[in-house]
């Protein structure tokens, strides 16, 4: 009897549709707001400091000015998709490195749309909001994530399989 591949920490089994972070394409601002965003859903899932510790990322990052505005603008983002989806929002572990490389389905289709977006492909962007809210209130979600589409720089720099295990992403 095969059992399925391991999770690289271990904690579970790598399910259908995850993939590593560098396979999608994120560049550094989008990999370190999927890093945020884990964070705001840590919280959700488990209400306690996260929010404080989301917030803290996007300023070390982004800078003392920008960092809250992206965070919030993020937050937006993520509060119309909670309130459009039906599903429960699977994410990986943003305090476990072998996990924080790993993107679930669904951070994987919202850090899509956010990247097509930002690379004005509203097709494709449209196309992972769908899949994302269910097909409720797209609409909604289309404007958060311009509001913070026009929020980042515009400059993107991809990030590497190296980047991604060597400290693109930081851990405390």
């Amino acid at each position: 009897m095969s059992h399925p591949p391991k999770h690289p920490c271990g904690h579970r089994p790598l399910r259908p549709k995850e993939l590593h972070v560098t396979a999608v394409g994120l560049d550094q601002t989008e990999f370190q707001l999927l890093q945020i965003a884990r964070w705001c859903f840590t919280s959700y899932a488990s209400p306690g400091t996260a929010w404080v510790r989301a917030f803290v990322e996007a300023e070390d990052f982004f800078g003392r000015s920008d960092g809250p505005r992206y965070a919030y603008a993020l937050l937006c983002v993520l509060q119309v998709m909670r309130r459009t989806r039906q599903s429960t929002f699977q994410f990986s572990n943003p305090s476990c490195p072998d996990c924080a490389v790993i993107l679930t389905e669904v951070e994987r289709r919202l850090f899509q749309a956010l990247a097509n977006y930002r690379r004005g492909r509203i097709g494709r962007t449209q196309a992972e909001v769908m899949m994302l809210c269910e097909g409720n209130g797209c609409e909604d979600m289309m404007v958060e994530l311009q509001k913070l589409v026009e929020l980042l720089p515009d400059r993107i720099e991809h990030i590497t399989p190296l980047d991604a295990s060597e400290g693109a992403v930081r851990y405390v």
